[in-house]
């Protein structure tokens, strides 16, 4: 039978895709409540170690169609909040491990009606990004399976998982599933998190159109001459807070269209889009001054959400993991959220410099 092309931009849901939502949702939940009832602080599910949250701003470009689309139809500057984050599931991960790197944005005051209203007031839009350009696994079946090995401890399921060249959507992708993983827990990268690379690794709504995000750091953020720590417990956090006292930070936001359906998935997480064939377009600016990185706002990092949801319709998250986001997202905050409340919007806005 010869297999139907995929259309472009269109998303292509499992039929039993609830269902896994559901127990992935279970489970997360099930660990919140169990620190809770330690009376324990209850953190996010997923890259729950804050390294840094800095203010910054975000500069958006002049740009052409098909690029100047809802946050990128016209130039601006926008106030964002920025956490640098990582750990797959622990919050009390050793640095000396390897584990995912991410940053997440939070544009202040962003157009348009969102499809979940931001919780602090602030109307903003959410974008998250990690340290790879692809995920380690396919879709959501394959997520809840691997991660019920990683949580579990089981280091044989996880290697039969990835060594077995039949898997994935065709022979042999699961090496590539297990070079993303690499990449993901930082395998092949530094200790310095202002110089990584960052990718959304799932797309995104263009209007009508589907695209990824690239986050890519200026080469002036390397021009610094802050000795580095390479191990210790929490070195990544102590290296970006050092590098910001005294030094500013850039990089470029860029946006990457879908072009071919098939080569470009929607659904099949694992696969890099390749910029060859996808070109990038750069449509903002992140900006991040010298500031200190021991500041309130990584205090309130964990009454902070940074929801993808959290964005107009022109923008909406597309494909199995970020549907399943949509849902784990949104219920795990009002989870951890029940200890304490959302910073007001006085209060955050308070901490940029007075104009």
């Amino acid at each position: 039978m010869t297999k139907q092309p995929k259309e472009l931009y269109k998303e292509y849901p499992a039929p039993d895709e609830d269902q896994i939502i559901e127990q992935i949702w279970q489970e997360i939940a099930a660990r919140q409540n169990a620190a809770r009832s330690a009376q324990e602080p209850v953190h996010r599910g997923f890259n729950s170690k804050t390294y840094g949250v800095f203010w910054g701003y975000l500069d958006i470009l002049e740009t052409d169609t098909p690029y100047n689309v809802g946050l990128f139809s016209k130039a601006a500057t926008y106030k964002v909040i920025v956490r640098f984050g990582g750990g797959a599931s622990s919050i009390i991960t050793d640095e000396n491990k390897k584990d995912p790197c991410s940053i997440s944005i939070k544009v202040i005051d962003a157009p348009g009606d969102k499809i979940i209203a931001d919780d602090t007031e602030l109307d903003s839009q959410n974008f998250v990004f990690l340290n790879s350009n692809a995920m380690f696994v396919p879709n959501l079946k394959d997520f809840h399976h691997v991660v019920g090995h990683q949580m579990s401890g089981n280091k044989f399921g996880l290697l039969s998982y990835f060594l077995n060249p039949f898997g994935g959507h065709k022979f042999g992708h699961r090496i590539s599933q297990f070079k993303n993983l690499m990449s993901l827990c930082g395998q092949r990268l530094g200790n310095d998190l202002s110089v990584m690379r960052y990718w959304s690794m799932t797309p995104y709504a263009l209007g009508t159109k589907a695209c990824k995000y690239k986050l890519v750091p200026h080469s002036s953020n390397a021009d610094h001459a802050i000795s580095l720590q390479s191990t210790g417990f929490d070195f990544l956090r102590e290296n970006i807070s050092a590098i910001l006292q005294n030094h500013d930070l850039d990089f470029d936001f860029q946006v990457q269209l879908q072009q071919n359906a098939d080569a470009q998935p929607i659904e099949i997480a694992s696969v890099a889009w390749d910029e060859q064939d996808a070109p990038l377009g750069t449509v903002a600016r992140l900006r991040i001054p010298r500031q200190d990185g021991k500041n309130e706002l990584l205090e309130l990092a964990d009454r902070l959400s940074f929801n993808p949801w959290t964005t107009p319709e022109v923008h909406r998250p597309l494909g199995g993991i970020n549907r399943a986001r949509k849902k784990v997202y949104d219920l795990s905050y009002a989870n951890r959220s029940q200890q304490q409340s959302s910073p007001d919007r006085e209060r955050l806005l308070s901490m940029f410099p007075q104009e």
